[in-house]
Parts: structure tokens; C-alpha cells; sequence
């Protein structure tokens, strides 16, 4: 190996580094990753035999499918805003925030990646990072950058959302999957699967009441809805095509809110008007929707909000209720009948809602306090169709320490002190918490997966 090493030296271009010249003379389906064989990697040996650092860090983390066609997943968090502007004839102009949730988060695509997919990425994570997330324990897909795939039969495409940016993306890829195989390229999902609005729509098709809002297309629909739950108390306005818990407003009694509620539906087209609920719990529930019109029940989260309903993390536990307030598990299981709500009545009426869909799914619920105190459930807040938070943390879950409690936390970079930031930046492999993606080059957001609650 040494006299190759020396060879290849003496043929490469001058100036080029070892890596860049033995990845240029590959042609697919040969690739560095072959090079690693099956055996644990040997870094030492590659150093003796005379490789310089750079070359075995690049290989260390250099992935590719050993055979099976790699399905390709891409990371595009900002869906429901193209979907408002598309309604709006714009083009989405995301600001500083989302572009940072999008290239900050990118790297939670390892969650519900396989070792032999392909996680197509705007901006690469850098090698110290990925041999970490190694160490953690965690296998690595292949990851291209946007502009580098091409000529590859694909297993299928795997975006976030089915949105007008994702199909956008994706199109070039349609002709290299198969037509047997189900997760197609298509056009973006309708308008109303990203809206508020389907959720409604879901509710009453359940016949579900007690603490639902209502869908308003116009300001004057909305205002007097406004009005009417004015007189049982405080009312939530949601944008349409908000999410994670951006363009709420609560409304008091006497509050000028008609210049916001005409702004938003200007943008979103519409908003949903409920009650303002004393919410004791905010939980999820994940399917997954497969060909033939089938469902599977993928499992449960404890989602965990700030007071204004903004999202801050998410909770799993090895059997769902077990992390719960006992009060509210004995609610849930015996009053609520969730098991039956969410093993069987609302998959069956999801399946019949989105005709034609084939991927993952969440339901957004809630547990409340009536004004007499008891509890109560709100069983539909939002159908998402797309990946959720709650989703990527069950995925996490599997993947680390599926007997013990886990969290999904997505922190704030700047909110974050200088002791907590250097114990983010070391990236401790004996901590009980995995930084996912790489703290030193994340702008505003730091996702962090721990194996404790």
C-alpha cells in the first residue's frame, strides 16, 4: 500500500491533494467507500502505510450503497410558506430565521436515513463531525451536495414535504427510479394538505367538536368568529400555512387584532380561529402511509412548547404514557380512549382524507383544562403531511437507546451561555447527549438528541 501511496503521488496533478485526486479518478460505481472493505476502519494502518490526515478523515466518513439502489432524502422545513407564496403568485423569500432552520437542520435527515441512502444537503457538515456522529454509534448515509448527483439509479425520493421547492429539486431525478418502486417523484401536494385547514376538515369528518377551530377564508368570516368565542374567553388565530408554532396571535377582548388578521390571510389566504385552551399536554401522533392506501402506526410523542405554543422539543418514551403526569396517563387511556382514537379511527379517516399520498404523516393533539377543571381532549390540532419533529425524535429513538427515555431539543445558538456552548462544542462521545448537527458552523439553531429525560 505504501508503494501505491508513493505512485500515486508522482502521477496525481501537482497541487491536488491526495483525496481530491482519488476521488476524480473514480468513475461510479467504484467510490473511495470501497476502499474502507468491511472490516472496523484502520486508521492507523492507512497512517503508517504513509496516507496524510486529510485523506483518512475524508475516508473515515465517506459512505456509499453496497448495492441496493439509495433512496434520496432532502431536508426542506420551510414547506408550508412556498406553499403560501405559490398561493400568492410569488416566489418564497425566506429570511435570515429560515434560512437558518434550513441549513442549520439539515443534518436530522440521519435520523430516518439508512446507511445506504443518500441525504442530499445544501451546505456538507465537515468531516470532524461526521466521525463524531460516528462514534456516537451512528451510521451514515452518503451525503452529496446539491449539483453533485448525477447518473445514479435511484430506490426513490424522500423530501421533508411534497412542496413546490422540494419537487422543484427533485425533478431531474424522476427518470432514475424504477416504476415499481413507491416513493415516485411528484408534483407538489395540494394546497389544502398544508393548510390549517385540513386539519378542520379532519375534525369534522370525525364529528369532532369540543375545543376545535374553525377554518375562515376572509376577514370577515374570521372576525365574527372572533367575536363569538370572545364571549367564553380568550381566542388563538393561526395562520393557514404557519407552523412550529409562527403566526399565532392571541386575542383579548378589546384588542385591535383586524390589522394582523387582514396581513395574514392576505399572505396565507386564510386563518383557523379556535378558543384559547388551558393546555395541560401537547402530544403527537406519527403514521406512516404506504401503497395501497395502507397506514402504519409509527408511535407517540410528548411535544414540549413554550406558553405561546411554540415549539421547543419532543419527547419519546419506551412505552407512551409511562413519562406522563399519572393523572393525565389515567385520563388519556380510560376517559379519552386514545388507543382507539389514534390505533384505528383517526388513521382510517386520514387514509380516506389524502387520496393518493404515500408517506409520513402527523397528528398534533392536546390535553386541556376546562374552566370546572376537569381534563379534556382536543384530538385533532393539525395534520401535518410531511415528516415531523415527532417523527425524526421516534427515529432517533430506534436508532440509540430504544429502552430508555429520549428528547428531541432544538436549541437557540445565541441564547445559549458560554459554559453550555463549550459543552456543545466539545462533543463528549461519553455524554448521554448527541449534538446532531455541527455546532460550530450552525448560525442560530443546534439540534440535540439525548438518551434521558
Amino acid at each position: 500500500v505504501g508503494h501505491g501511496v508513493k505512485w500515486f503521488r508522482k502521477w496525481k496533478k501537482q497541487g491536488e491533494t491526495d483525496w481530491h485526486a482519488f476521488n476524480k479518478s473514480l468513475t461510479f460505481p467504484l467510490s473511495p467507500a470501497k476502499a474502507k472493505g468491511m472490516a472496523p476502519f484502520n486508521a492507523e494502518g492507512r497512517r503508517l502505510a504513509g496516507f496524510d490526515q486529510d485523506f483518512i478523515d475524508h475516508l473515515e466518513v465517506c459512505e456509499q450503497s453496497r448495492g441496493r439502489t439509495p433512496v434520496v432524502h432532502w431536508f426542506n422545513p420551510n414547506a408550508e410558506s412556498h406553499v403560501a407564496a405559490a398561493l400568492t403568485g410569488k416566489a418564497f423569500q425566506p429570511n435570515a430565521m429560515e434560512s437558518a432552520i434550513e441549513q442549520d437542520l439539515e443534518m436530522l435527515m440521519l435520523a430516518w436515513c439508512r446507511r445506504d441512502n443518500i441525504a442530499l444537503m445544501r451546505k456538507l457538515p465537515g468531516n470532524e463531525h461526521l466521525a463524531y456522529l460516528k462514534r456516537r454509534g451512528f451510521d451514515l448515509p452518503e451525503i452529496i451536495q446539491v449539483g453533485q448527483l448525477a447518473d445514479r439509479k435511484l430506490g426513490g425520493l424522500r423530501p421533508w414535504a411534497w412542496s413546490p421547492d422540494a419537487s422543484e429539486t427533485l425533478r431531474d431525478f424522476a427518470s432514475d427510479i424504477s416504476p415499481n418502486l413507491p416513493w415516485q417523484w411528484r408534483a407538489s401536494l395540494p394546497s389544502l394538505w398544508f393548510s390549517k385547514e385540513c386539519g378542520v376538515r379532519l375534525s369534522e369528518k370525525l364529528g369532532l367538536v369540543d375545543g376545535c377551530g374553525r377554518y375562515c377564508p376572509d376577514a370577515s368570516s374570521a372576525a365574527d368568529a372572533v367575536c363569538e368565542l370572545l364571549t367564553s374567553g380568550d381566542v388563538l388565530i393561526k395562520a393557514a400555512h404557519a407552523c412550529a408554532g409562527r403566526g399565532h396571535k392571541r386575542v383579548k377582548a378589546g384588542d385591535d387584532y383586524r390589522p394582523w388578521l387582514e396581513k395574514t390571510i392576505h399572505s396565507h389566504g386564510g386563518v383557523v380561529v379556535e378558543p384559547w385552551l388551558d393546555r395541560v399536554l401537547d402530544f403527537s401522533a406519527q403514521y406512516e402511509i404506504r401503497g395501497g392506501q395502507t397506514i402504519d402506526f409509527i408511535g407517540m410523542t410528548e411535544i414540549v412548547n413554550d406558553a405561546q405554543g411554540r415549539f421547543l422539543g419532543t419527547r419519546v418514551y419506551p412505552k407512551w404514557g409511562t413519562g406522563l403526569d399519572p393523572k393525565v396517563a389515567e385520563f388519556l387511556f380510560r376517559e379519552a380512549k386514545i388507543n382507539e382514537w389514534y390505533r384505528s379511527k383517526i388513521p382510517s379517516a386520514v387514509v380516506e382524507l389524502l387520496h393518493d399520498y404515500i408517506g409520513p404523516v402527523g397528528v398534533d393533539a392536546m390535553v386541556y383544562r376546562r374552566s370546572d377543571g376537569t381534563l379534556a381532549l382536543r384530538h385533532i390540532i393539525e395534520l401535518n403531511v410531511r415528516m415531523t419533529m415527532g417523527r425524526v425524535a421516534l427515529e432517533l429513538h430506534k436508532k440509540t437507546a430504544p429502552a430508555k427515555p429520549g428528547q428531541l431539543q432544538v436549541l437557540r445558538k445565541k441564547q445559549l451561555s458560554k459554559d453550555q456552548l463549550l459543552t456543545v462544542y466539545s462533543q463528549d462521545v461519553h455524554s448521554s447527549s448527541t449534538v446532531i448537527n455541527n455546532p460550530k458552523t450552525a448560525s442560530e439553531f443546534i439540534a440535540v438528541w439525548s438518551e434521558s429525560v
